[in-house]
């Protein structure tokens, strides 16, 4: 499918790299409960100590998944956005090697709406402070770039 937005997870390969995330982790995004028919199951939030605890294994995980460059800036770019909803510890190395691969987005440097966002994206980590900050901006999902799109016309 592809891109739908510029933001941070508008796109497979971003969701690709937060399902494997999960999978490193040891969680279901979206756990099975019975009785609960599927689109009314609850996401799973990935907490502080789940980052914590994983760290070096996510790391791992991007750069041995990654398939490119670009793919591997995706992957720190998800890794940002989804510990800073869960409060992680994104501190020195780890923290420039997220904000590098915003600067570094190949999108970004040819689409100034993706530039726009990998900024803001860049701003957000320099000013963060290790306490959960949901970013809804970030993640604008697949339905509802349908939903805009039919709601232009």
């Amino acid at each position: 499918m592809g891109w739908w937005s510029r933001n941070i997870m508008g796109g497979d390969t971003p969701w690709d790299f937060e399902d494997l995330i999960y999978d490193v982790v040891g969680k279901e995004k979206y756990p099975e409960r019975p009785g609960v028919k599927p689109a009314d199951q609850e996401r799973v939030n990935l907490t502080k100590e789940d980052f914590d605890s994983q760290i070096d294994n996510i790391e791992k995980e991007i750069l041995d998944f990654a398939w490119s460059s670009d793919a591997t800036d995706i992957g720190y770019q998800v890794l940002g956005y989804m510990m800073m909803e869960a409060g992680g510890n994104l501190e020195g190395e780890l923290k420039t090697k997220i904000i590098n691969a915003c600067k570094n987005d190949s999108r970004a440097a040819v689409d100034q709406e993706r530039k726009e966002v990998m900024d803001r994206m860049i701003k957000q980590i320099q000013e963060y402070k290790n306490i959960a900050t949901p970013n809804p901006d970030q993640d604008y999902g697949v339905f509802a770039a349908i939903a805009d799109k039919l709601g232009k016309e």
